[in-house]
């Protein structure tokens, strides 16, 4: 089996366990789909026999809250303690944030590419309701003090 053969078989195995559709890589070996109102982008390297799934967390707030929302998400990336092995990256024109997770391919039991998947779902969207938490404005009336 090609590593394009596997990974095609993983996004069939991933769509089957999801009922979400037909999910599939491109010629390219590219996809983009989303789960509810999840954004993912795929990109297989098929030479480096590297799959990348990426999570859109959100946009790294302005503002008063920017310093404190980029010291959680480092501190996040700190081992991987926050981030179940993948890495939280920032785009650099756009100040959009991703949660990105490599696997090597051929996985070494496909089976549990879905439960994989999952995790990474479940991550994507913890980060982007503390992104968005964080870019709230402060409760002005706890602020005051009298």
């Amino acid at each position: 089996m090609t590593v394009r053969e596997h990974a095609d078989s993983l996004f069939a195995l991933l769509s089957s366990k999801l009922g979400e559709g037909v999910l599939a890589l491109d010629d390219a070996g590219s996809a983009l789909f989303s789960i509810g109102d999840t954004l993912f982008a795929a990109g297989l390297d098929e030479e480096a026999e590297i799959l990348v799934l990426s999570g859109f967390i959100g946009q790294l707030p302005a503002g008063y809250s920017r310093e404190k929302s980029l010291r959680e998400l480092a501190q996040a990336n700190f081992n991987w303690g926050g981030t179940g092995g993948g890495a939280i990256g920032l785009e650099r024109n756009t100040d959009f944030v991703y949660l990105h997770q490599r696997f090597f391919l051929p996985l070494p039991a496909p089976e549990e590419f879905p439960g994989l998947f999952a995790n990474q779902l479940s991550l994507t969207r913890h980060w982007a309701g503390v992104l968005e938490e964080m870019a709230a404005p402060p409760d002005v009336a706890s602020a005051i003090r009298v």
